[in-house]
């Protein structure tokens, strides 16, 4: 039996809606990335997928 597990990252550049400190707001291109796993789900448990995926969304949301 093989195991098959895929991960797949897309970043394009998409219109974002963004707000100043004054309230201006202003729709704007900003960086927008894609985050999609596939596993074998008899070796890895939904949840456990979800949480690494999340955690990934994580660091990369706070490493700007």
């Amino acid at each position: 039996m093989s195991a098959s597990n895929s991960a797949l990252v897309l970043l394009v550049m998409r219109a974002a809606g963004v707000s100043d400190e004054i309230g201006n707001h202003a729709v704007v291109p900003r960086k927008r990335g894609f985050i999609s796993l596939g596993y074998n789900h008899r070796l890895v448990n939904g949840a456990d997928g979800n949480r690494f995926r999340a955690r990934v969304k994580q660091v990369v949301d706070t490493s700007r």
